[in-house]
């Protein structure tokens, strides 16, 4: 279980650590062009899920309680939802540009407009916001301590991982963006705030 904790820790860390300006511009300097970063931080981000997915289906786990009807309809339906909020929310962005793809093909960086359309018009990170419902969802049809782990690392990641993100837009559109930021929420859309 540790080991299973250091390792999900270890690839939240590197997901922010490799997404840095400034560890980048090293990368670009010594290691990897920057036409191809984008494509080995995607690539990396894959691949070093299978040592979690190793520990996870190897891991002893510890059941919370065995899942009745009920949490796995409302398990299953909020993973339905998230999945499908993935799917619509990734309408709105370039794939290649996602996956690094773009870069591979220019030898220059290719810029692409904001958009804020789709979820996006409710929260700014769809992405972020459909992860923590997807966690629910998972633990609600396999509460064990392992889940439990990967949710809590994943849920104190998140924040982090989206203040890079925005700092990261604020450098490419600047005050597109910071105007986008003062009129859409960043996680929960407004018209449910209690």
């Amino acid at each position: 279980m540790i080991i299973f904790i250091v390792v999900v820790s270890i690839y939240m860390f590197l997901h922010s650590f490799l997404a840095d300006k400034t560890v980048k511009q090293f990368f670009y300097n010594y290691l990897i062009s920057e036409k191809n970063y984008r494509f080995f931080f995607v690539s990396y981000a894959t691949i070093f899920l299978l040592p979690i997915v190793y520990l996870y289906a190897k891991g002893d786990k510890t059941e919370f309680y065995y899942p009745n009807l009920i949490s796995l309809i409302i398990g299953w339906g909020l993973i339905v939802l998230s999945v499908y909020a993935f799917f619509v929310s990734f309408k709105n962005y370039n794939i290649h540009e996602f996956l690094g793809l773009d870069r591979l093909k220019s030898a220059d960086k290719v810029f692409y407009p904001l958009k804020v359309e789709g979820l996006n018009r409710y929260v700014r990170h769809p992405l972020y916001s459909f992860s923590y419902i997807l966690i629910i969802g998972i633990f609600l049809i396999s509460p064990n301590d392992y889940v439990l782990a990967a949710s809590i690392i994943t849920a104190i990641y998140l924040p982090v991982g989206i203040y890079f993100e925005e700092k990261k837009l604020l450098e490419e559109y600047g005050d597109a963006y910071y105007e986008y930021m003062s009129k859409v929420p960043k996680l929960i859309p407004s018209f449910i705030r209690i």
